[in-house]
């Protein structure tokens, strides 16, 4: 999709629906996006239920990381995959875990990743080339 095939799609949609609204209480951008974020495999009225006592008590990113994921759990328990939901909801930095640390084993790596399960990468023969060896999931290239 090019750039003038968007601006066509949201102009119309501009022209058809010029103030569109939602069914999700919000007071502010913020809890917009968490109502959002909240309303996915959910009901907007759940959503609602959940955030009437939710905001009043995390109103901010800081506010809603200063919960706790249990606190923060408790609030939203009520709202399907609130577990996963929490956790996505909690505004830590993109990348960092709560402690704001990488963890100790991503330190001490070296070399590609490995897969979770723990297996080496998996490495297909190459059918073409002049190398013979075999190309890995990591691209790296080892011989026979």
């Amino acid at each position: 999709m090019n750039d003038d095939q968007r601006t066509a799609i949201f102009s119309r949609l501009r022209a058809e629906n010029p103030e569109p609204t939602t069914e999700l209480d919000f007071g502010t951008p913020f809890e917009l996006l968490i109502a959002v974020m909240l309303s996915a495999q959910a009901t907007d009225v759940g959503v609602n239920r959940a955030t009437a006592r939710l905001f009043p008590a995390a109103r901010t990113p800081a506010a809603m990381l200063a919960l706790g994921p249990d606190r923060l759990k408790g609030f939203i328990k009520t709202i399907g995959l609130f577990n996963t939901k929490a956790e996505t909801v909690r505004c830590r930095p993109p990348g960092r875990p709560a402690s704001g640390r990488r963890p100790a084993a991503a330190r001490r790596r070296s070399g590609p990743p490995v897969p979770r399960h723990g297996r080496r990468p998996r490495c297909i023969p190459r059918t073409s080339g002049t190398r013979r060896g075999a190309t890995c999931a990591t691209g790296r290239s080892r011989s026979r």
